[in-house]
């Protein structure tokens, strides 16, 4: 009687063991200046020699990257339109030709130098979250 116990136990402490999860999901919100950001990407790299780059699509402010090998990481944001609309130099639809910096302007709706797009973070077995609140570069001026 006390084997078949035994047994029993085992099985059932191998299987919390065992059944633990093995990998990590990293979710969060993406803000900027307090407004949720529509789309974008969340890119997740290594910093250790183990794991691979996964990433996910940020909708509506919120973002999910599942199936991260555990380790130490670097975490890039990056805003972009759902739905660019291009306008090439010369298009009848334009009074002028738009500078690169215009067309930029149209994929990337974020003015330059946003601060809080990058973090990094070790990530563990199961769940994680993360906020990111993005802001508008200084300005650099001085009173």
């Amino acid at each position: 009687m006390f084997r078949p116990i035994l047994l029993v136990s085992l099985l059932a402490i191998g299987c919390v063991t065992g059944c633990a999860p093995t990998t990590g999901t990293v979710s969060g919100t993406v803000e900027f200046e307090g407004a949720p950001v529509d789309f974008g990407l969340v890119t997740i790299s290594p910093l250790d020699p183990v794991g691979g780059t996964a990433g996910g699509e940020i909708n509506k402010g919120e973002f999910k990257v599942a199936n991260v090998t555990p380790g130490k990481y670097n975490v890039q944001v990056e805003v972009l339109l759902r739905e660019p609309k291009i306008i090439n130099p010369g298009d009848p639809d334009t009074k002028r030709k738009l500078s690169e910096a215009e067309m930029h302007a149209l994929s990337h709706p974020l003015p330059a130098g946003i601060q809080g797009t990058s973090l990094q973070v070790e990530v563990k077995a199961g769940e994680q979250t993360l906020t990111f609140e993005l802001k508008s570069p200084p300005t650099g001026r001085r009173g």
